[in-house]
């Protein structure tokens, strides 16, 4: 019995790593410097930004609409891993919101390289057992079911739009130090 649920138990546990590393990179790299991100994860770090309301709060929020949309055009075996994933990226962001206080790298530009080892790192740990954080994947994967068109081109051309959106936010020279973490 203990074998039908070790792939799954493994699954968990390492999409739970994966975003723990990703939710330090983004805390330790990202909020001392006021860069931005891309994804929903961007989305929430300019809203944190203009609110003070939490990264991880406004990630949970931000990703309703899209649950609903990978319920309704995905299934429900989506739906799970993106709840899961999303609820364990929101909280690892937000259990280590004491990282962004204590600079650990004093260079933007150095830090923005950090956070993309570190985010990369802990996304590529998700992806890899087959989990996602939500944000941009499952709308990626319902454009690419019934369009055809690529992920990676879904998801480039949102990050270029929430891109722009930052400049107003946290200004050019953050966006750009934040291309280098990309």
């Amino acid at each position: 019995m203990w074998s039908k649920y070790k792939d799954t138990l493994y699954q968990c546990v390492m999409v739970a790593v994966g975003c723990a590393i990703f939710g330090a990179g983004l805390d330790a790299f990202v909020l001392p410097h006021k860069l931005v991100s891309t994804g929903i994860s961007g989305i929430g770090l300019i809203l944190y930004y203009l609110t003070g309301l939490s990264v991880g709060t406004w990630n949970v929020v931000l990703n309703i609409p899209i649950f609903w949309a990978a319920w309704h055009w995905l299934g429900k075996k989506v739906i799970i891993n993106t709840l899961y994933g999303t609820v364990m990226l929101s909280w690892m962001v937000d259990a280590f919101d004491f990282l962004q206080y204590d600079m650990v790298i004093s260079d933007p530009l150095l830090s923005s390289m950090m956070a993309g080892v570190t985010t990369g790192v802990g996304l590529g740990i998700v992806y890899r057992v087959g989990g996602n954080t939500g944000g941009l994947d499952p709308i990626a994967l319902i454009v690419r079911k019934y369009y055809g068109l690529q992920m990676g081109s879904i998801n480039s051309a949102i990050n270029g739009i929430i891109l722009a959106a930052a400049i107003w936010v946290v200004g050019f020279e953050a966006v750009a130090v934040t291309l280098v973490s990309l």
